[in-house]
């Protein structure tokens, strides 16, 4: 009987609406995890210290889960879906994402002054094993390969990229031809400036609205196990890209500040090297907000 309670407790958590505060301090793109505090008071009607520490940790971890379940709901999975839309509209997707938060693992618990009981709970974003993507993304087929370069646009070179910050790596020499350089490891697209916000599935399209990275484009196992893309305050964040990237500006954010746009001349490079070292299928890239 408890442990139905509780299931219907953390379901009905699930279709609550999501502050936007709270999710700010529940979801962390940057770390790839989701975060909740909870708190609990003995009941007045304990008998004893042991009962009333025991039911105020019962009561703080109830708390926990129900603040993580607000947390993943605000979580945005694209520019037009929230994991809330995302389970109310799919009974096997709450299913799932339920029972994720339920396997939320308690990293830190503490008595409190006069009673009562706080405890944290973390659920990881990403990874083959409960995490927030194993239960929100179809393990579907590639659907779409990345597009091919376009061949009316010369692709970028150094000058035509646009002014850095001095952290951001400078940029090889890129010849101002359709041929690749190579070597590149992966992609950072630079979008300080822009309030980029974070989604699960971001876009990454070009100017004139061609979409040249998507989850479409990506084996899901990949997107599962690491995320399409990681986020980054600064350049002390973007392993993720390798030790030799390239560096693209983005132009501007669309649909609700998720999909970072970049030139046609950018994009046309972004594909051109891809074509050879293929770092896009691989996920190795890097959103600097």
């Amino acid at each position: 009987m408890k442990k139905i309670l509780f299931s219907i407790f953390i379901v009905a958590a699930l279709v609550l609406t999501t502050a936007s505060a709270s999710f700010a301090n529940g979801a962390d793109f940057v770390s790839g995890k989701i975060t909740a505090k909870g708190v609990g008071a003995a009941p007045a009607f304990a008998t004893n210290p042991a009962q009333a520490v025991a039911l105020a940790k019962r009561a703080a971890i109830l708390d926990a889960y129900r603040n993580l379940a607000e947390y993943v709901n605000g979580v945005n999975l694209d520019s037009e879906t929230t994991v809330q839309n995302y389970i109310v509209a799919n009974d096997v997707v709450k299913t799932k994402v339920t029972a994720v938060i339920k396997g939320a693992k308690i990293i830190e618990e503490r008595e409190m002054a006069g009673g009562g009981y706080s405890v944290t709970v973390e659920l990881p974003m990403y990874g083959e094993k409960n995490s927030l993507a194993s239960a929100v993304f179809k393990r579907e087929k590639v659907k779409e390969p990345i597009p091919a370069p376009r061949a009316d646009v010369v692709p970028s070179t150094p000058k035509e990229i646009g002014v850095r910050e001095p952290s951001l790596p400078t940029a090889p020499e890129i010849p101002a031809n359709k041929t690749a350089i190579g070597g590149f490891t992966g992609v950072i697209v630079d979008c300080s400036g822009l309030s980029l916000d974070t989604a699960m599935s971001p876009v990454i399209k070009d100017e004139s609205g061609k979409k040249i990275y998507g989850h479409k484009n990506l084996d899901p196992d990949y997107i599962v196990a690491n995320g399409m893309v990681s986020y980054s305050n600064g350049m002390e964040s973007v392993s993720r890209a390798g030790k030799n990237p390239l560096v693209l500006k983005a132009i501007r954010a669309e649909n609700h500040s998720i999909n970072p746009v970049l030139s046609l001349e950018d994009a046309n490079r972004l594909l051109i090297e891809n074509e050879v070292s293929h770092f896009l299928e691989a996920t190795n890239v890097v959103f600097v907000r």
